[in-house]
């Protein structure tokens, strides 16, 4: 396999078909077109907004967690990732007992309204 430079083609009198036809033959190898690092930074950009919008982390978290992101609080991003993970299990059994709670005294209003009622 060849790689040749453009300047060394120019040189030997390569046309743009023949070019394509040693790319084709395989005797020159054509490079991967580069991505440029805005488009790459756009594109992550958008992925970490998408994961706040559908509410894989809720605002609050994703502040305290960049916080301690940027002082150096965890040494990976497994670290990081685990330390969310809790946050939202701590977070979705604080909902479910407060949803508990209201529905006992719910409970508890109604049976005291009908007491009220029959008196």
């Amino acid at each position: 396999m060849l790689i040749l430079s453009k300047r060394f083609m120019e040189l030997m009198g390569f046309t743009g078909m023949n070019i394509r036809k040693l790319i084709k033959d395989g005797f020159i190898i054509r490079k991967p077109m580069i991505t440029h690092s805005r488009s790459r930074i756009r594109k992550v950009k958008e992925a970490r907004t998408k994961g706040r919008e559908f509410e894989k982390i809720d605002k609050h978290i994703y502040s305290e967690m960049y916080m301690k992101v940027k002082g150096n609080v965890f040494k990976n991003k497994r670290v990081l990732m685990e330390r969310i993970h809790k946050l939202k299990s701590e977070k979705g059994k604080d909902r479910s007992l407060f949803d508990q709670f209201r529905a006992k005294n719910a409970g508890k209003r109604r049976y005291q309204q009908g007491e009220e009622d029959t008196n």
